[in-house]
């Protein structure tokens, strides 16, 4: 379901380095430029390895593959719930949204916590905390409101880093959204304006953008014309119902 990643950079390392020895100063030399060409204008989700990501439409669908791909029983994962894609609704709201998805999760037995980046401005300390986690979870909401909270935070510069070292991410609607790489077509969706400098990258954790709540009578209109725009830019898309999900495991989709 979906494309399939493939490890080129480092096929194409190996090459190199097999070659190397046969080669003329000259050979080599454009063999480099191509190289630092090439390494310019791949997108960011050829270096984002070694990474797995669950990625929805809403919440969690199933969670014996959810627990099967995180590798541990559910009653055994320390969940951090991050909620800041909410921080435009008011207080009340948030604070009630809060409560029914810590109840939410905690159902399937995690070990539930809110990672609140509204509490965080160096990005060491937010890397630390993050790291006590199994997996970080990017719950729906606006996009642009979670895209710049992750931006303001620092959670942007070192989210990569953590998931490279085993934290599973998780994210639902928006949190599925902002790990593609770009934003700026889903303004019909979610409103940019709820913060006053909107952020239209997307993190490039994959090289694809994901359509969430696809035949939904609500969002359908719009998400037909997010897909043509983001497919005239050459940017594969994929399409989630609800009741749907993909895992992101070294930059591969898996079959489920």
């Amino acid at each position: 379901m979906g494309p399939k990643g493939t490890n080129l950079s480092k096929r194409y390392t190996a090459r190199v380095t097999r070659e190397i020895p046969l080669l003329s100063a000259h050979d080599l030399s454009l063999i480099l430029q191509v190289h630092f060409y090439t390494s310019s204008i791949l997108p960011n989700f050829w270096y984002s390895l070694n990474m797995k990501l669950y990625l929805s439409s809403y919440r969690i669908p199933d969670i014996k593959k959810f627990a099967d791909f995180v590798g541990k029983d559910a009653e055994d994962i320390k969940f951090g719930l991050v909620l800041n894609s909410k921080d435009y609704r008011d207080k009340e709201y948030r604070e009630e949204k809060l409560v029914e998805l810590m109840e939410y999760f905690s159902a399937f037995g995690f070990d539930v916590e809110e990672i609140d980046l509204r509490d965080y401005s160096e990005s060491d300390e937010l890397e630390k905390k993050l790291m006590q986690f199994d997996v970080v979870w990017m719950n729906g909401g606006n996009t642009y409101m979670l895209r710049y909270m992750l931006s303001k935070s620092g959670c942007d510069s070192i989210l990569r880093s953590v998931l490279e070292k085993g934290v599973v991410y998780g994210g639902d609607s928006a949190g599925a959204v902002v790990v593609g790489p770009t934003l700026k077509y889903y303004s019909g969706a979610d409103d940019p304006a709820v913060v006053d400098n909107a952020i239209y990258e997307g993190l490039g954790l994959v090289d694809f953008s994901v359509l969430p709540h696809w035949a939904s009578a609500e969002y359908a209109p719009v998400l037909d014309k997010i897909e043509s725009s983001l497919n005239t830019d050459g940017i594969k898309t994929i399409r989630l119902t609800d009741e749907e999900f993909i895992l992101v495991e070294d930059g591969k989709i898996l079959n489920q």
